[in-house]
């Protein structure tokens, strides 16, 4: 039985002997499709060796074209993926942009109507941003 586990959400794993990349969020893991997709997303090369990365649930895959994208004249920043529903994904915080390990570098700023057009996914929120944020309520 495939399981979610949000207590993963910000990791990067791969099976061990494997090439495919996931990225683990909302507890559901997201193949990253190529290198090039890795590359347009991920400041470094910070991937965990995961033995049981089969044993989580599946979501859709990071594929070509997802980026990072922030409103002009905003600071907030979203992952936006999706075939065929293409969404946006706020990133609530710096602390789960960069559990994330995505790379600010590659934020790209785009005019907030191109944004207002992509629907609404749940908030990506690291496991140990979300763990903080709850000890402060």
């Amino acid at each position: 039985m495939r399981m979610a586990l949000t207590n993963l959400d910000g990791l990067r794993l791969r099976q061990p002997g494997r090439d495919e990349v996931w990225m683990i969020f909302q507890g559901l893991r997201h193949r990253v499709a190529d290198p090039e997709t890795y590359e347009a997303l991920f400041a470094d090369e910070r991937i965990i060796e995961h033995n049981e990365v089969e044993t989580i649930a599946q979501g859709p895959d990071l594929h070509p074209g997802s980026c990072l994208a922030r409103p002009n004249g905003s600071s907030a920043i979203y992952l936006v993926f999706g075939r065929p529903r293409l969404a946006r994904y706020f990133i609530p915080t710096l602390a789960s942009f960069d559990e994330f390990g995505f790379s600010m570098a590659k934020v790209l700023d785009v005019p907030p109507i191109l944004l207002d057009a992509i629907p609404v996914g749940p908030e990506l929120e690291g496991a140990a941003d979300r763990m903080s944020r709850r000890d402060l309520r």
